[in-house]
């Protein structure tokens, strides 16, 4: 949470994902996200004195927008009223609201306002998403009166039409309900012991070598064909890390020039994008490969010096791309997932001589025991042992021929 000056022109230019606190007032400050940006100020309030956080307004010039001229003028008299006594919001977190009064609508409003800030981007807007629902179906009724069977039959109702989001609700619901009990806001949970309502098994596809080949060679037709859109070129080249990388396409479709380093032949990918809980993410270092260095490099000499992100779908954009899931034209592969490529990636490595542990550095995945706790080494030199001979195996895969170092073997789908 960098303290700044907030400027007009600062508010206006490329900034960085996260809060920015204003130096000129106190608790004043400018959330910057993917797609939009807002002014808020912070204060502590209800019987647990539990920082809270209140929306002014979103910055731009459009209706209904605020210039930070305006914001701050806000922020003043919120901030006047708040040292006078007032509560500013009374219902954001648990010790705000009456266990006696509090609906339904308020208890999910005031859940999600307490966790948004520690969740995923990606959860959380889910989170909003089924908050809202829940409100639509049970939002004025008194929240002490929720029933189990209520629960059960707005999740069972959801699952026949989304099933395994129909699981997510559940998970949502299940935390709802936990905090409710913690914040003596519920004499009882609900929820508990209830099931999720459809089994769920972790996907096992990976792509053959000959898979492989098909989709390097449909990749390769979208790079060549000048009727190609933007985003399908853009999709197409972090389809093309994801598999040379190993790693997640949040991190790749955030990617900035800022994180890479073509002379050292690194991404240093920050915290603040890696998967998990706000305040428990770590930074990750990705070697690059021959392939990847390649791809980046061409990248690098085709953008314009002012670009931030690596795959903006525009040249000298100021926001990454929001998602990859475009339909790419020629990829015939069965029942495929962007999600495929980094499992294909893992399991290539692991064929090849990669150690379990090494290959979970590579996915940045973490080590939940003690030794993990204190254990900071980054295994860079082993991750580019791995990822190197990730680049050779999908070399041989791609141009047996042309194979060069260690012998790749042989690479069949397990059935």
């Amino acid at each position: 949470m960098p303290h700044v000056a907030l400027t007009q022109s600062l508010v206006d230019g490329p900034l960085a994902p996260g809060d920015y606190f204003d130096l000129a007032l106190a608790n004043f400050a400018l959330r910057v996200g993917d797609r939009r940006r807002v002014f808020y100020v912070r204060v502590r309030e209800g019987a647990g004195h539990k920082r809270v956080r209140i929306t002014i307004g979103q910055a731009g010039d459009g209706p209904g927008r605020l210039r930070l001229k305006a914001a701050r003028t806000r922020a003043g008299e919120l901030l006047s009223a708040h040292a006078d006594g007032a509560l500013l919001k009374p219902s954001a977190d648990g010790a705000g609201l009456d266990p006696a009064k509090a609906t339904v609508a308020q208890l999910a409003a005031a859940y999600v306002d307490e966790h948004t800030a520690g969740w995923s981007e990606n959860w959380a807007r889910q989170c909003r998403t089924f908050a809202a629902r829940l409100t639509k179906a049970h939002g004025a009724g008194l929240a002490r009166e929720l029933s189990r069977h209520q629960l059960k039959t707005l999740i069972r109702k959801f699952a026949e039409r989304a099933p395994v989001q129909a699981n997510r609700y559940h998970a949502f619901l299940s935390g709802l309900c936990r905090w409710a009990v913690g914040e003596e806001l519920l004499d009882r949970n609900p929820i508990d012991q209830l099931d999720r309502p459809t089994p769920e098994e972790s996907r096992a596809r990976e792509l053959s070598g000959a898979e492989i080949v098909t989709l390097w060679r449909a990749l390769d037709a979208i790079a060549a064909n000048p009727k190609s859109t933007p985003r399908e070129r853009m999709t197409a080249e972090i389809y093309r890390l994801r598999l040379l990388t190993a790693q997640r396409d949040t991190p790749l479709r955030k990617l900035e020039w800022a994180w890479v380093d073509l002379d050292e032949k690194v991404i240093d990918i920050p915290a603040a994008v890696m998967k998990g809980k706000k305040g428990k993410r770590l930074p990750h270092v990705v070697p690059l490969g021959a392939r990847a260095l390649a791809l980046l490099t061409a990248r690098r000499a085709a953008a314009a010096p002012v670009d931030r992100f690596v795959f903006g779908v525009y040249t000298g954009t100021t926001t990454p791309p929001t998602r990859t899931r475009t339909r790419l034209p020629g990829l015939d592969l069965p029942d495929f997932q962007g999600k495929d490529l980094r499992r294909t990636a893992a399991t290539l490595m692991g064929r090849h001589g990669i150690t379990e542990f090494v290959i979970a550095r590579v996915l940045a995945h973490k080590n939940p025991s003690i030794t993990g706790i204190y254990n900071r080494y980054e295994y860079l030199t082993e991750k580019r042992v791995a990822l190197d001979t990730l680049d050779r195996v999908i070399t041989g895969i791609l141009e047996p021929a042309a194979a060069t170092g260690a012998p790749v073997l042989p690479f069949h789908r397990s059935k």
